[in-house]
């Protein structure tokens, strides 16, 4: 297969489901281009994780064999797997989000973790292809590029917990450090079981965290600060000017006319809205169309 042809379709699945993830956010859209970075750099860190993996390994590990120990396994899994994977991924987010304005609660976490995630799972998809065979993606599509998400979806809910409690004048109780230690419980019980040939149990491992990941999506959206938040859009009098719910015939301070043609500005950040906006494109907050 041609080498095209082996990153595209191992890159496929992930982009697949990084546009699956993003619609089931019903609240503020993120950006596109700021989630597609953070998939980008899920595939940058593979490379630091890849170099460090080789020497925890190389310390007390001989890899994946068909007469590995359970010792073996359990250190391959929920070390050299679970803790230098889970642990680069989360370092990415931590470091390139948690102080940006779209990051400011457990749903932004959970969007950012998956994507950081996708991407990382998405060049070890091609790392596979290369080394067995382009069969490889029929099994990796699903479990081992969902895993990713449903493992990193722990912490990325956990930092943006403490992301909220931050911005609110909260304490911040360390859900991001509990959620990166059942990333690697999660990933690592996962690994273990394939790697002792126990395929059955790895399943269900991915149907739980699976279910996991679903229930904190759900709570993360009902839960969202986002929820229901809409403005309407403001125009200028041109008599007074006095700030005007756009749509209304007459100035609600000097009581003068409203010409139609007034430029419509966000009832919250004041930016300029383009002609039929439904979010303003600087806070992200739903434009109440109603309103006009």
């Amino acid at each position: 297969m041609d080498p095209l042809q082996v990153l595209a379709l191992g890159f496929a699945p992930g982009f697949f489901w990084l546009w699956m993830i993003g619609r089931s956010n019903r609240q503020r859209p993120d950006p596109a281009a700021l989630v597609i970075r953070t998939f980008l750099l899920g595939v940058a860190v593979a490379i630091p994780v890849v170099v460090v993996e080789m020497i925890v390994q190389g310390a007390g590990a001989r890899g994946v064999g068909a007469r590995m120990s359970l010792g073996e396994a359990a250190f391959l899994a929920f070390v050299v797997a679970g803790l230098v994977e889970e642990f680069g991924k989360f370092v990415v987010v931590r470091l390139s989000l948690f102080d940006s304005p779209y990051f400011d609660e457990p749903l932004r976490g959970m969007i950012y973790a998956s994507a950081v995630a996708l991407g990382f799972a998405s060049i070890e998809n091609v790392k596979y292809m290369l080394e067995v065979g382009p069969e490889v993606i029929v099994g990796r599509a699903l479990f081992s590029t969902l895993g990713h998400v449903f493992f990193s979806a722990l912490w990325g809910y956990g930092l943006g917990a403490d992301r909220r409690a931050r911005l609110a004048g909260d304490r911040v109780r360390g859900y991001a450090t509990l959620g990166v230690i059942a990333a690697i419980m999660a990933h690592g019980l996962f690994d273990v079981f394939l790697f002792i040939d126990q395929a059955p149990l790895a399943v269900l491992v991915f149907i739980a965290a699976g279910a996991g990941f679903v229930t904190l999506l759900m709570r993360a959206n009902r839960a969202s600060i986002h929820r229901g938040r809409t403005l309407a859009p403001r125009v200028e009098c041109t008599q007074c000017k006095a700030s005007c719910v756009a749509g209304k015939r007459f100035c609600s301070h000097c009581g003068g006319a409203l010409a139609r043609d007034l430029e419509r500005r966000c009832g919250g950040c004041k930016t300029r809205l383009e002609a039929l906006s439904e979010y303003c494109a600087s806070c992200g907050v739903r434009i109440d169309g109603s309103a006009e």
